[in-house]
């Protein structure tokens, strides 16, 4: 995979890798149950930044993709998230955009949650900064559903 930076250090990168490769992996057998795509406008205004755990809590839109669609649309992310360069990212995000992945068994396999923009991102553990497909990825296919 090439979407990740020598700026990850190598241990987060190879992690990074690993969590992608599980999820393409139990997505070609058929084991991805749900996509939740969950979304907080950033003209919603929060007294500090929205951490993963705020935004699962406060989100104003939720869209559950299930069945036939899950996988196309897992698909094309995973297409996007393997294209994304991804370097290390030290500072606090206002998480606004999140997709949590479950298989069929209720068990959550992956967790990304991005800042308004797009450009910073939680994906599982790692802190990182997006460059690339996966930033436009939630806004061209979500953003119409919401607003």
């Amino acid at each position: 995979m090439d979407g990740f930076s020598a700026e990850i250090p190598n241990q987060d990168a190879m992690r990074a890798q690993e969590m992608i490769r599980i999820l393409k992996e139990e997505g070609a057998a058929g084991k991805i149950a749900r996509l939740e795509v969950l979304y907080l406008p950033a003209r919603i205004l929060t007294r500090t930044q929205t951490s993963p755990q705020m935004l699962e809590k406060n989100y104003h839109y939720r869209l559950v993709i299930t069945n036939t669609s899950v996988a196309q649309t897992l698909d094309s992310f995973v297409n996007a998230l393997e294209k994304t360069k991804m370097t290390q990212r030290k500072d606090g995000a206002d998480f606004r955009w999140a997709c949590l992945i479950y298989d069929k068994n209720d068990v959550r396999i992956l967790s990304i949650f991005l800042d308004g923009e797009c450009t910073k991102a939680a994906i599982g553990d790692l802190s990182v900064i997006l460059d690339g497909p996966l930033n436009n990825w939630f806004k061209a296919n979500f953003l119409n559903c919401f607003e």
